[in-house]
């Protein structure tokens, strides 16, 4: 039995206890499960505090603050229902504290992701946080709001506010969904708003409903804040530096990805293309059964380059070789490798080096760069070298041959590509 089946196991647990308390004592478990999570909430905010250096890069900070708001509306709340209001507090107070906690939380949330990359760049959030607060107190306390709640039911306004809390909860899912980067554990964090927001629709539903039903929301809602507590605060104690292990891999991947491309054309650079091709021919000679096909390599040469150049400018010939380079990648096979060799030429290795995949691999991209030439009203032209490794030759070799030929294809009437040959 592991630990984190017995941490679920315990959880379970105490939940069926609580439900089972509730048949005996309604009023004193609706207090538990709201102070349990006013203690998440803190202990959340407390962690992000304490770790803000690494908060601060991701999308971590924004719930904690968010958190810190809601549970201070939500002790406001605790502190004013009919069984404790230690704040005298009336019916309508109660429950603007109550939706004032969901808006909070719901707006704070959505508006923070949405400009995450502005917000993470400013380290007073938290004053801005307490500031925030101070002024939603005041509007409550001088009364500026509308009534939420009067003459025993709750008006208009109050299930607009509802509402306003469902959709932008669904937004958020939506959101991270479609910003991986936010979250290391993204889904994690949308199975958890998706609870809240399941919270919301049920609270909505139970409105003015007495009895064992209304602790439905909250518990939903603490099962919601009990994944954040685990996967994000829990993991993140038990794992010191996993968090900061991601930030580092993330940064490698992409220094990695940058070192081997070509930053103008997005293809590999010349010293990655030529290490894929060094891989495959290392492949080759390994392959004792022989079950691997022979590899082919085209080197490829934009015609009269130099005159685009000189008649159009250089801005006018990077955006040339730009809309080739994306024509080639478009015209090769998905186990087919391409990149920028130097200046206008490129290296294109075929994993299948047989007569018939190099005709219609040319066929490909001789109709593709047709049709790009008529998009761009100019005529556009390659010569093509091709060479196909045998008897374990050298990738420097067979670039050499595919380079001759190229030349050669250059001085060509008929066609525009020529194959390197035994007789040669």
């Amino acid at each position: 039995m592991n630990d984190v089946f017995k941490r679920h196991l315990v959880i379970a647990l105490l939940l069926i206890g609580l439900l089972v308390l509730a048949l005996y004592n309604l009023a004193f478990c609706v207090v538990i499960v709201n102070l349990s999570n006013i203690l998440i909430y803190f202990f959340f905010f407390l962690f992000a505090f304490n770790s803000r250096k690494l908060s601060m890069k991701s999308g971590f900070i924004i719930l904690a603050i968010a958190f810190l708001w809601t549970g201070i509306f939500d002790i406001l709340h605790l502190f004013s229902l009919d069984n404790i209001n230690v704040l005298n507090s009336d019916s309508n107070e109660l429950h603007q504290y109550w939706i004032s906690a969901r808006i909070i939380e719901s707006a704070f949330i959505l508006i923070g992701f949405i400009f995450y990359k502005y917000l993470r760049k400013v380290n007073d959030l938290y004053i801005i946080a307490v500031i925030s607060i101070t002024l939603i107190l005041f509007i409550i306390f001088s009364n500026i709001l509308p009534p939420l709640y009067f003459e025993g039911s709750h008006t208009v306004l109050f299930y607009v506010f509802d509402i306003t809390v469902l959709l932008s909860f669904l937004i958020i899912i939506i959101f991270i969904k479609s910003n991986k980067e936010l979250f290391p554990d993204h889904t994690v964090i949308a199975v958890a708003m998706s609870l809240k927001l399941i919270s919301e629709f049920l609270y909505l539903l139970t409105h003015g409903i007495e009895g064992y039903i209304i602790l439905a929301p909250q518990l939903v809602r603490l099962g919601a804040n009990y994944i954040l507590l685990t996967k994000i605060v829990i993991d993140s104690v038990r794992n010191p530096f996993k968090s900061v292990f991601k930030v580092f891999e993330t940064r490698e991947e992409k220094l990695i990805h940058l070192s081997k491309t070509d930053q103008l054309t997005g293809v590999q650079n010349h010293t990655a293309i030529l290490n894929s091709l060094e891989k495959c021919i290392d492949k080759q000679r390994e392959d004792k059964k022989k079950s691997i096909k022979d590899i082919a390599i085209m080197m490829l040469d934009i015609n009269k380059f130099k005159a685009i150049n000189d008649t159009f400018g250089h801005q006018k010939g990077d955006e040339i070789l730009i809309i080739v380079s994306s024509t080639l990648y478009n015209s090769i096979g998905s186990n087919d490798e391409i990149g920028r060799y130097g200046g206008d030429e490129f290296l294109i290795v075929l994993k299948d080096g047989s007569d018939s995949y190099i005709d219609e691999t040319i066929m490909i991209i001789n109709d593709n760069i047709g049709c790009l030439s008529k998009d761009i009203n100019m005529e556009i032209t390659l010569s093509i070298g091709i060479s196909v490794s045998e008897n374990e030759i050298s990738a420097s070799e067979l670039i050499k041959r595919a380079d001759l030929k190229m030349y050669e294809a250059k001085k060509h009437l008929s066609k525009n590509y020529i194959k390197w040959s035994k007789r040669d």
